[in-house]
């Protein structure tokens, strides 16, 4: 059954499908100063020898532009280059965070990929908010036993985060 995506729309992706199963349960946005930011999709497709599926997208938050660029890898592997650039004039640039919101069924393990000891049971984890530093291991998966999500970043240069041991959140919500 493979993997399919929704690219673009109020927010940054409205679905993720993998095995048949929906991931999401809203869409992924990045919000900049505490504003999701829209994105349209400008082009999409493959490229000249069918191993990855490319998709371009387009957004504003206030006088910043943002540029994106997905590449899709046959194994379903996302690679997004974010480009942002002022767009006639100067905005300040306060914060700017990646929200994925995931439907709690499919989540019964989160790993930080530090080590077996590092990895949390969410069936029977309790707290609200699991803070991760990415600067340490910048990347982690979190699913069940069927289908889940690995995520992170390819390096850290050029973010400047206020508190290196929350740069990734996990809030737990109910249901």
């Amino acid at each position: 059954q493979g993997r399919a995506y929704r690219f673009g729309g109020p927010g940054l992706m409205s679905s993720m499908v993998s095995l048949g199963h929906e991931l999401l349960a809203g869409n992924i946005h990045l919000k900049v100063n505490g504003e999701a930011v829209p994105f349209t999709v400008r082009k999409s497709g493959a490229d000249a020898h069918g191993y990855e599926a490319i998709c371009e997208l387009a957004g504003n938050a206030g006088k910043i532009r943002f540029d994106l660029k997905v590449r899709a890898e046959y194994d379903g592997c996302l690679w997004f280059t974010v480009n942002a650039a002022p767009d006639g004039g100067a905005e300040e640039l306060r914060s700017m965070t990646l929200e994925i919101p995931l439907l709690r069924k499919n989540l019964s393990s989160f790993d930080d990929n530090r080590g077996i000891l590092s990895k949390v049971d969410l069936r029977k984890e309790t707290r609200p908010v699991l803070s991760n530093d990415l600067s340490v291991m910048p990347f982690f998966w979190i699913g069940g036993d069927d289908v889940g999500l690995m995520a992170g970043m390819a390096n850290l240069k050029g973010w400047h985060v206020k508190e290196k041991t929350r740069s990734m959140e996990l809030k737990l919500n109910p249901e």
